[in-house]
């Protein structure tokens, strides 16, 4: 079994040695048979010998090596005991590599290739491997292989066919190609046998052209509304082309709307404030694009604020002021632009009294007089603010003057008092009473801010006219008058007769009683009158009074009191009185008087006043207590007589 084994094992490796292709000492390739080399290819190794034999039956065939190679042959032509049948061609190799052959007779069918062995393989990488023009492209052969070692390396780095740099054991090296295009770079390995092996090979680099740079100037950096700006891209470059084509952003809106083709200047007004980013494209030959921005300021001149004051024209505290400032102006307003907007400071405190408004007029209403500074601020459509000032003076309302009196007083009696609280001022308040209490024209009495003031009046008078001086806090004055009575002091009693009779005068018969005349029925209540007193005789002094009328009066209809009086002579009258109210403040009525040029009776009226009418309706209304009080007194001959009436006011 086990020479079985052995029979078979070498069985099998005689097959192996019978298919496999010989590296014989001397190849042979058979020339001729159908114009055909056979073997076409062979292997040999350094130092062997090819043998081409013409077996015929054609025989014109000469044998020659492709030329540029390292090693090579031919047949020679002239030679032709080589053509004949069992001639031959040997030719040695000494070089590695692979090398190429036809007949030159027939290039187109017999073609053969010799290899010898022992040759480096040659390899390389370009990186990067499509470059642009100008870049740096890194050679590097560290791939390429031998078994004895490489000592040379060759380089062809611009692809004109010639192995220019030798780079010696060094594997690298760096090239730059200029133009764009396809270049075929070459490497050529020779290793360390002697002599020495050499390789080669190629690799096609593809050149890219660079991009253009695109740059631009503009003239000026920051223009005004309205001014020609100039743009310039001279100073655009591209490396490797020309540039054929300039275009332009020049609204800042992202397109590029104007082509100048190969003029890399142009220009543009503005009619808008603010910044601008105007854009340039450049296009080289290649249609290589490149872009750069650049940002305009536009620049906006500030309006010019100014206003008047349009009515009145000397405006008055409590009154409207009407401010203009259409006069404001832009000195850079372009068609379109939008309207100015105005706002108010009525009092130059600061803040702004009034919201935007594209009005040019305003309002305002002072309630106190004085210089104030208006301001007002105006802005342009492009957000440019001015402002301004002017001084405006609020003309003073003059107060007004009014006081309270007792419309009659005693003379030497109680003290008349003055009240000027009534007075008032629109636009300020009261600084000063003045008061001519005396009615002599001179106001010689001043209460400061006091409202009030009094007198006590020495002698009777039948008019004095009261003055009431008012000045407010800037200064305007205001007066008004009243009048009042000075009744004469009543006169002592007289003194009681003597007592007995003894040593007096002897009193003479008593003055017969006069009988009054029948009096009116009363206008409101027709009780009747009860007859009047007997008049005293005497010649000084005062005496009763007969006071008559109805005790029952609808007063608040009539809007008056009526009483009647007798006189027996020629009498001067004068009458007052009071409404004395349950809960509330007496109403005064008014005063009359009158002068009777013979004996008789007389009627009088005390009007009440239009200003309590409504206060003594309101009272009697709710059923409160009204009565009035009549006071009349009687002069005549010397003799004053006084007499009272008291009258119960009804609904």
């Amino acid at each position: 079994m086990r020479r079985l084994a052995t029979v078979a094992a070498l069985a099998t490796l005689a097959c192996a040695a019978m298919t496999a292709p010989a590296l014989a000492a001397n190849a042979t390739v058979n020339v001729g048979a159908g114009r055909t080399l056979s073997p076409s290819a062979v292997t040999v190794d350094p130092g062997d010998t090819v043998t081409w034999t013409w077996v015929g039956p054609d025989t014109d065939h000469v044998i020659a090596s492709n030329p540029g190679q390292r090693e090579t042959w031919q047949s020679d032509p002239g030679d032709q005991s080589s053509r004949n049948v069992g001639g031959s061609f040997a030719h040695a190799f000494t070089k590695s590599g692979s090398f190429s052959y036809v007949c030159r007779v027939h290039p187109d069918r017999m073609r053969g290739t010799v290899t010898v062995t022992g040759a480096p393989v040659a390899s390389f990488t370009a990186t990067p491997a499509n470059p642009f023009t100008g870049e740096t492209v890194t050679l590097d052969a560290s791939a390429s292989t031998d078994n004895t070692g490489i000592a040379k390396y060759e380089w062809d780095r611009d692809g004109n066919g010639t192995f220019e740099t030798d780079t010696g054991a060094v594997p690298t090296t760096t090239t730059s190609l200029g133009a764009p295009g396809t270049v075929v770079l070459r490497l050529q390995v020779t290793d360390t046998a002697s002599p020495g092996n050499v390789a080669t090979t190629t690799r096609s680099v593809v050149v890219r052209s660079r991009n253009p740079v695109a740059s631009f100037t503009v003239t000026p950096s920051t223009a005004a509304k309205g001014q020609s700006v100039q743009f310039d891209a001279g100073a655009s470059t591209d490396p490797d082309d020309a540039i054929s084509k300039h275009e332009w952003d020049l609204d800042g809106n992202g397109s590029f709307e104007t082509d100048t083709a190969a003029e890399p200047t142009t220009s543009r007004m503005y009619s808008a404030a603010g910044p601008v980013v105007v854009g340039l494209k450049v296009t080289d030959a290649a249609l290589h694009t490149a872009t750069a921005t650049r940002t305009l300021t536009i620049s906006n001149q500030l309006p010019v604020a100014s206003f008047v004051v349009t009515s009145p024209a000397s405006p008055l505290s409590l009154e409207p002021v009407t401010f203009d400032a259409s006069a404001s102006s832009d000195p850079d307003a372009q068609p379109g632009d939008p309207a100015f907007s105005y706002r108010w400071d009525f009092e130059n405190d600061g803040p702004l009294d009034t919201l935007a408004s594209t009005s040019p007029t305003a309002t305002h209403t002072y309630r106190t007089p004085g210089t104030r500074t208006v301001r007002v601020q105006v802005t342009d459509g492009e957000g440019g603010v001015a402002q301004t000032t002017r001084a405006v003076t609020i003309g003073n309302r003059p107060p007004s003057a009014s006081f309270t009196a007792p419309e009659r007083v005693t003379a030497n009696g109680a003290a008349a008092n003055f009240d000027g609280a009534g007075s008032a001022d629109p636009d300020g308040t009261i600084a000063k009473y003045e008061w001519d209490l005396d009615g002599n024209g001179s106001f010689e009495t001043d209460t400061g801010a006091s409202s009030a003031a009094s007198r006590v009046y020495p002698a009777a008078d039948d008019e004095v006219v009261v003055r009431l001086r008012v000045t407010d806090t800037s200064g305007a004055p205001a007066e008004t008058t009243r009048s009042l009575i000075v009744d004469p002091a009543p006169p002592p009693p007289p003194p009681p007769p003597p007592a007995g009779g003894g040593g007096g005068v002897p009193a003479g018969p008593a003055p017969a009683a006069v009988a009054p005349a029948p009096l009116a029925p009363a206008s409101v209540d027709p009780a009747p009158v009860a007859p009047a007193p007997s008049l005293a005789s005497s010649s000084g002094g005062s005496t009763a009074l007969s006071v008559t009328g109805s005790t029952r009066q609808r007063a608040a209809r009539a809007r008056a009191v009526k009483v009647t009086v007798a006189c027996p002579r020629r009498c001067s009258l004068s009458a007052r009185g009071t409404i004395a109210i349950a809960g509330a403040r007496a109403v005064r009525l008014g005063s009359v008087t009158r002068t009777l040029t013979a004996a008789g009776r007389a009627n009088l009226t005390l009007r009440i006043a239009a200003r309590d009418l409504g206060r003594v309706r309101r009272a009697l209304a709710r059923r409160r207590r009204a009565v009035a009080t009549v006071t009349v007194l009687s002069r005549a001959g010397g003799v004053t007589r006084t007499g009272t009436r008291r009258i119960t006011l009804l609904r």
